[in-house]
């Protein structure tokens, strides 16, 4: 991937000249305010203009680059895929190896992007999944891009869960609204949102297979019209992932970011039935850490991850 950093007057006017300039699959990394020059920054990944002649991958790269995503997890029918498309496809690690794979089978969202696009958005998730930690990441992103973040708690189960959100709204100094504390939901108003601001929801843990317990989200989500982001932490198997993905259909949600990142070896167990369900992917959380923001959501980005997370022998002693 191409990496390119350039100027706007405005957001708008920098996202029409990725349009125009790069196309459609540039990938938004990151996009600042410079006060200096009254201008934004964007940091833009380019993808590579392919040759017909390019050579396949190098077997050793092949080889490694297959091994990590076997032993990450990847299920074998996604192995083979990636075994068969470096055999068409030059790259020279296995982190390109890797990356250019993921580009292919996954549908990436840049955060912005997608917040951009949105009024209000609720993050779902598995009690302990990260909802909370995401959303301070999500926030902490939002404001250095210049957008008004207000936070939303709907989370009336969780111990602490309030007071944890409230400290984080008075770290980056954003408004909090309360359910706890009789803000109804039903006073947010969507379209008095100005053009640069979003709400971001935090909500209560729900167990996937338990169904019952979304139908108070849905009535919250159908009520301020948002977009909801299932949070999904790495480290289940691939079938309680599945099961979470399936029951989030139930609120219509078709993106996710993915968790914990850092916290385990078998990231592709995780990877895997999202992509086999078609799930798009606008961030990734590699750890706690709240000054490190959303992960580009990007293939390489995924494929430093599992390449860090394995062991050296993995690498042929690299």
């Amino acid at each position: 991937m191409d990496i390119k950093v350039f100027s706007a007057e405005t957001t708008a006017e920098g996202y029409r000249m990725i349009e125009e300039r790069f196309g459609p699959d540039t990938m938004v990394m990151r996009v600042e305010r410079d006060p200096r020059a009254n201008a934004f920054l964007f940091t833009v990944s380019v993808p590579p203009v392919t040759d017909a002649n390019d050579r396949p991958a190098p077997p050793d790269i092949m080889d490694r680059a297959t091994s990590i995503m076997r032993r990450a997890g990847f299920s074998s029918t996604l192995v083979n895929f990636a075994r068969e498309h470096l055999s068409k496809n030059a790259a020279e690690s296995e982190t390109e190896a890797i990356g250019m794979c993921l580009d292919k089978l996954i549908d990436f969202v840049p955060f912005e992007a997608f917040a951009r696009r949105h009024k209000v958005i609720f993050f779902v998730g598995s009690p302990g999944s990260g909802k909370t930690a995401t959303i301070a990441k999500a926030a902490n992103s939002l404001v250095g891009a210049g957008m008004k973040v207000t936070l939303l708690n709907f989370d009336r189960d969780r111990l602490g869960g309030a007071s944890q959100l409230s400290h984080l709204a008075s770290i980056l100094g954003l408004p909090l609204f309360d359910l706890n504390n009789r803000n109804q939901p039903d006073r947010v108003d969507p379209s008095s949102i100005p053009p640069d601001g979003i709400i971001l929801c935090d909500t209560s843990g729900y167990h996937p297979w338990k169904f019952g317990e979304l139908d108070t989200l849905i009535t919250h989500a159908e009520r301020l019209r948002g977009a909801t982001v299932l949070v999904c932490p790495a480290g289940m198997d691939a079938t309680e992932t599945a099961d979470m993905l399936v029951s989030a259909r139930r609120l219509s949600i078709n993106h996710v970011i993915v968790t914990k990142c850092d916290m385990t070896r078998r990231l592709g167990a995780t990877l895997t039935p999202i992509i086999l369900e078609k799930f798009g992917v606008v961030g990734c959380q590699r750890s706690r850490i709240l000054a490190e923001r959303i992960t580009p959501s990007n293939g390489t980005a995924l494929a430093s991850l599992l390449v860090e997370n394995q062991p050296r022998a993995v690498l042929g002693g690299k």
